[in-house]
């Protein structure tokens, strides 16, 4: 699919830079690249781990709360989706009642 290829390409054309902050709603199936790759400072997301055939932690984040292979901030779904909400209705902030 095109946003897989985006990724992969992306993946490799900033291998082992570490300078990427991205933002999405979970890292799972071909988004473990970002991790593998190196690419990645910083993931802004709700969910890291594997989705199929269910939901569970993957062996690659192990050392996640260390910072490795990434610094990671987590959010509920719905804080992140009222976050990005506001960001596009240019509010500084979101008021939420989500943990």
């Amino acid at each position: 699919s095109r946003p897989n290829a985006l990724l992969n390409a992306v993946c490799r054309a900033f291998a082992g830079s570490g300078s990427m902050t991205v933002s999405t709603t979970a890292v799972h199936s071909s988004a473990h690249a970002l991790a593998l790759s190196g690419a990645v400072a910083k993931v802004i997301t709700g969910f890291v781990g594997d989705t199929y055939p269910s939901p569970r932690p993957n062996r690659l984040y192990r050392e996640l709360a260390e910072g490795r292979p990434f610094e990671v901030e987590m959010w509920s779904l719905l804080s992140y989706t009222q976050r990005l909400l506001a960001g596009a209705l240019g509010q500084p902030f979101a008021t939420t009642g989500s943990m």
